[in-house]
């Protein structure tokens, strides 16, 4: 009986090697993905369009969702998505695969800001083939959208700081101006530093941006909603598309994503909001430990239906035989291929 056991638990060890080997080799082809979108924006009037700012979605199934289709459902309207980075739990390649999933049931372009957890483990090198540039710039209409490199969490590098001083000599020929990033350059809230680490530098972006002609600057990072000032530099943090809210006060800790409305030089934030689990600590996290485990069954069920196959066809063998077990498998393979036949021909 031993030796049956140990041979079930190494062919189930080597399933599970083999899929989790198979999954992370398979490359991901998707390439250049931030230039392929926004080549596609298009807006039938260049003074008058919308677009939607999230972020930290974090490979949220349920909320990330919901925000998809109800975007989906103002398509019309919504010219294209920012997401502001934490696009994945970390950088591993089936979590990108689960992401890219997701956003291809978006039917406007969406754009992306590279943030902290995208760059864990192989998320430097997934996000670059993936998205392209780490930073870069595009233009809508007569609005210029400036997109940020700050993932590290400490500091944005002098040579982006140099391409970012020309950005703001060229805002000015533009009506409107938005900045995204992901790490904010100071925390909204008392004693809490979840900002850039490097003081020094945050005040010398800082002093950058006021160069220049800035409507908004959006990040993420900080789970919640807050709108003010920095020194006059309007921002918004938007990280509610998803992933675990950081506080319980209803006023700034809520699912959400924002709606941008330009219009000649006037310009709309309207905040949308969505189901949040109760402002109870415990039971909100208890919500957040359920999501996780909802999110590993998805994400591994070819696993859990193997281990299921593996499962009956051993009990088949060990209580009805080789020959039975042999007809069994058969019949299983007959009807799994006339099923494929059956769906191909309804094709």
């Amino acid at each position: 009986m031993k030796k049956k056991l140990i041979l079930i638990l190494l062919i189930i060890a080597g399933v599970l090697g083999a899929y989790d080997f198979s999954t992370m080799g398979i490359p991901i082809r998707t390439t250049d993905l931030n230039y392929k979108n926004f080549s596609k924006i298009k807006v039938k009037d260049p003074t008058k369009f919308s677009f939607v700012v999230l972020g930290d979605n974090k490979n949220s199934y349920g909320t990330f969702d919901r925000m998809i289709k109800d975007i989906n459902k103002h398509a019309d309207k919504v010219s294209f998505v920012m997401n502001t980075g934490d696009l994945v739990f970390d950088g591993d390649n089936l979590k990108y695969k689960l992401f890219l999933n997701q956003i291809k049931k978006l039917k406007v372009p969406h754009m992306v800001v590279p943030g902290n957890h995208d760059i864990y483990d192989e998320g430097v090198r997934l996000y670059h083939k993936i998205f392209g540039a780490f930073y870069y710039s595009f233009e809508v209409g007569k609005s210029l959208f400036i997109v940020l490199n700050d993932a590290n969490e400490v500091r944005i590098d002098p040579q982006q700081l140099y391409w970012l001083k020309k950005r703001m000599k060229e805002s000015w020929n533009y009506e409107h101006t938005f900045v995204f990033m992901h790490v904010p350059l100071f925390d909204p809230r008392p004693h809490e530093h979840h900002c850039l680490k490097d003081r020094k530098n945050a005040e010398e972006i800082l002093s950058i941006f006021k160069e220049g002609k800035i409507d908004m600057v959006f990040c993420g990072h900080i789970h919640s909603h807050f709108r003010g000032n920095w020194d006059g530099v309007p921002y918004t943090i938007t990280a509610g598309a998803g992933a675990e809210l950081m506080g319980i006060n209803p006023e700034n800790y809520f699912y959400h994503y924002v709606v941008v409305d330009i219009n000649g030089e006037a310009v709309t934030y309207s905040v949308v909001k969505f189901p949040t689990p109760l402002y109870d600590y415990p039971l909100r996290m208890s919500y957040v430990i359920l999501f996780y485990i909802l999110a590993f069954l998805r994400q591994q069920y070819i696993v859990i239906l193997l281990i299921l196959f593996l499962y009956i066809s051993f009990r088949l063998y060990y209580e009805k035989g080789l020959i039975a077990f042999v007809k069994a498998l058969i019949m299983k393979i007959a009807v799994d291929i006339k099923e494929t036949s059956d769906k191909m021909k309804k094709r």
